[in-house]
């Protein structure tokens, strides 16, 4: 889909994801608000998958979301299988059952610019798998982590992760 405008996306006990925008490119949402999006599953509150985001092979910001809420569930965010060009302003994800990010095979992500707060026990991490391009180009930004992790493995490409405020929660990164 090219060209899409949502306001509020509410999620409540879903299967799946809350909001998944695949193999869509130019898109606002102003807020993905889940509850039980997708508990005991890989899918998230907030799920951008197969190239999503991609124009042309490039991945220049074109996903704008104002804000990703999630309780439980599932993840709060996962972005996966070559997707990107995404910025997500505010974050405020809690309880997750997996992740509360997982941003895997994905490329300029910017995660944080208005700030919010991740906390656990669901980790933030950026991974690769070997059959795509590894991670790129991706930003996490001036919220609070709280009794999380960030961890980064294997090592991706340009990974920025700055102003992070810690409480009882640890970064390993590979910068």
């Amino acid at each position: 889909m090219d060209g899409i405008n949502i306001g509020t996306v509410t999620a409540r006990d879903t299967g799946y994801s809350g909001l998944l925008l695949n193999d869509t490119i130019n898109a606002t949402v102003d807020l993905v608000d889940g509850e039980g999006a997708g508990t005991g599953t890989g899918y998230a509150a907030f799920r951008m998958a197969n190239r999503n985001g991609q124009i042309d092979s490039n991945y220049s910001t074109n996903i704008n979301v104002g804000e990703v809420k999630a309780r439980g569930g599932g993840r709060g965010i996962f972005c996966v299988s070559e997707s990107g060009g995404a910025n997500i302003e505010s974050v405020n994800i809690s309880g997750t059952g997996s992740n509360a990010m997982l941003i895997e095979n994905c490329h300029n992500i910017n995660i944080g610019e208005e700030g919010g707060i991740v906390e656990g026990p669901g980790d933030i991490r950026i991974a690769a798998r070997d059959e795509f391009a590894n991670t790129s180009n991706i930003t996490l930004e001036n919220f609070t982590l709280r009794n999380s992790a960030i961890n980064e493995s294997p090592c991706g490409e340009n990974i920025n992760i700055r102003n992070i405020n810690l409480e009882n929660s640890e970064i390993h990164s590979c910068n």
